[in-house]
């Protein structure tokens, strides 16, 4: 009986250390949190000065190379703004167009598709967003023409 409990005092002090440890870890240091609400290095600010309000345009032709537009955010942009100024309407007649957005508050990718009407030139209202700092606007080449789209089903 003896041995038993000594075996069990041995296994005890390295599971109460690894217990220990491992809630030290889960709590976090303290210190972190005091530094979380200090400002920011001058580094880093004007990094982030120099990335915000930028967006991107990123074309893509059926038989051409793609073409990416970097675009500052001057005032109110909305997508079709940003469409106008890229040369996409003036590249291609009909056009696939989707937002690509990251969210700040989760980090996780939003993707918007916007309908664009080739007849007007225009998005529609109701998807003529807004344009964000680091915003993506892809747009693919569509067309309507019988022999692109035979070329389109064999190229899928």
């Amino acid at each position: 009986m003896e041995y038993k409990n000594t075996i069990k005092s041995l296994l005890l002090v390295p599971s109460c250390l690894l217990v220990c440890s491992v809630l030290l870890i889960a709590s976090g240091c303290s210190t972190i949190a005091l530094t979380a609400n200090s400002p920011l290095p001058d580094a880093q600010i004007t990094e982030s000065a120099e990335s915000a309000g930028v967006y991107e345009v990123h074309m893509n032709g059926q038989f051409s190379k793609a073409i990416s537009f970097k675009g500052e955010i001057d005032g109110p942009i909305t997508v079709q703004t940003a469409l106008e100024r890229s040369g996409a309407i003036d590249k291609f007649r009909g056009m696939e167009v989707t937002l690509m957005r990251v969210v700040k508050e989760s980090g996780r990718g939003l993707k918007l598709p916007v309908e664009y009407q080739a007849g007007t030139q225009q998005v529609t209202s109701s998807q003529d967003y807004a344009i964000h700092p680091n915003d993506r606007i892809m747009v693919q080449s569509r067309s309507k023409n019988p022999l692109d789209q035979i070329v389109n089903s064999l190229s899928r």
